[in-house]
């Protein structure tokens, strides 16, 4: 047996463990337990996405069974379109799972492009970027103040380095501006530029260009994104140690002035039962909406809003014209552009940081190009009527033999089929808050304890 008081580090204060544990001592489990109840209605499960409209093709199964065997009617057909449509079946549920799920391993590569870059960059500026002005000269001291200049701008870019990967997380939900806890402080340094305007002032004039105060003056206002070219990023000539405000330095729910309200770093609303419903599976589901519209009009009750229920944020720009994560990097640019006139960096390790700003923008593309691309409509549309068609024809073929279990069949197929139809829905665009898509807070809260790392580390 292994001796765990025996196996101590040099200090005597780390218990040193064995390279494999024992398998009656389990540390941590490798499959989470899951009960029958959970692993088939959890959360995760696409039972509350496709309910209704299983409910609906059982229904109909159960009325056509009713007829055929409680009525003189014979609805039964010959089950040669069965077998026929079985494999046309087959064909269409594989290429809509295929497609989702390369969509979803798109987007998780995607990601992982992100973290790599992040990684390499903050590596890159905090031990690649000698704290001076000019070349390499061992004759030539380095100044006190150049010190301070440059550690500032480091420090600075690599809260530019978090704030492209929250920014982008926020990009690709569709959450559009900087007021938000987890990105506000680390991109507000950007907008300090002279004003002559107050916070009051900033208020009355919300049109008006960002309205932010230099690092020189006493008062603060919020800043709107600005121009691209409206003013620069960093200052050479600056060694105002203010341009760097770290999270302490804020409120938690406000900006400087208090004019915008800093939102939380994950917007989600409470899903129920009707909001988890996938309405886009449900036959004729237009149909039946306008015929509910039109009684409760004609009843006096007006028209009320129909129930939220689930949709995918599927823009056609991403960001809604706004690109905070493009602002980012073209901020990294303009560094290492001060860096390359400086001549202080290397050329390896200069062409290392443009080559790190170069994946970050592939990546932003990349993730993009997943966000606006999803299945195009004619094929969507297409999928989801053949299927429609053949649960439709389903009882039909089974109430000859299978009698009054035509209605549990129908049920286990609609399902099944609905089910993957469903699935392949919710993974084709993996950056929402669904209980399967990516875990992008996850991702961003593991790059910015890389990044503080390296300021304790150092």
């Amino acid at each position: 047996m292994f001796d765990r008081a025996s196996k101590r580090s040099s200090t005597g204060h780390h218990v040193l463990l064995p390279a494999s544990e024992d398998p009656i001592d389990p540390v941590i489990p490798i499959d989470p337990t899951r009960s029958l109840i959970t692993f088939t209605f959890g959360r995760e499960s696409v039972i509350f996405r496709i309910w209704p409209a299983v409910l609906l093709h059982t229904l109909f199964a159960a009325g056509v069974v009713c007829v055929s065997l409680e009525t003189k009617y014979d609805l039964s057909i010959p089950s040669v379109m069965l077998n026929v449509l079985g494999v046309v079946i087959g064909f269409v549920i594989s290429y809509r799972a295929s497609s989702g799920y390369d969509r979803y391993w798109m987007g998780r590569n995607g990601w992982c492009d992100v973290t790599r870059t992040a990684r390499t960059m903050g590596r890159l500026v905090w031990f690649h970027v000698p704290p001076k002005f000019g070349p390499k000269d061992p004759n030539v001291a380095i100044k006190e103040d150049e010190i301070l200049v440059v550690m500032t701008e480091k420090r600075l870019a690599l809260d530019l380095t978090e704030a492209f990967v929250v920014a982008l997380k926020h990009h690709l939900r569709g959450e559009v501006g900087i007021y938000y806890e987890d990105l506000y402080h680390l991109v507000h340094p950007l907008h300090n530029h002279r004003s002559s305007n107050t916070c009051s002032q900033a208020r009355s004039l919300p049109n008006s260009l960002p309205q932010t105060l230099s690092p020189t003056t006493s008062s603060i206002s919020d800043p709107y994104i600005p121009l691209i070219n409206a003013y620069g990023t960093f200052d050479p000539s600056s060694t105002s140690a203010t341009l760097i405000r770290r999270p302490s330095t804020l409120s938690s729910s406000s900006s400087h002035c208090g004019q915008h309200p800093l939102l939380p770093s994950i917007i989600q609303s409470e899903k129920t039962i009707i909001s988890r419903i996938s309405t886009d599976l449900i036959p004729f589901e237009g149909f039946f909406r306008a015929v509910m519209g039109g009684l409760k009009r004609a009843c006096g009750l007006g028209d009320e809003a129909k129930p939220s229920t689930h949709v995918k944020h599927r823009p056609k720009v991403a960001g809604g014209g706004q690109n905070v994560p493009l602002e980012v990097l073209r901020c990294l640019s303009e560094w290492a552009s001060v860096l390359e006139d400086r001549q202080s960096v290397p050329g390896t390790s200069l062409g290392s940081i443009f080559g790190c700003i170069s994946a970050f923008e592939d990546s932003l593309s990349k993730l993009e190009q997943i966000l606006t691309t999803p299945l195009p409509f004619v094929f969507s549309m297409h999928i989801r009527h053949t299927v429609w068609l053949y649960l439709f024809f389903l009882p039909f073929q089974l109430v000859d033999q299978f009698k009054w279990h035509t209605i549990p069949g129908v049920a286990v197929a609609a399902f099944i089929y609905l089910g993957f139809l469903a699935a392949g829905d919710e993974i084709e665009q993996p950056f929402g808050y669904d209980e399967n898509d990516l875990d992008l807070d996850l991702f961003c809260n593991e790059l910015v304890m890389t990044t503080s790392g390296l300021r304790v580390a150092s």
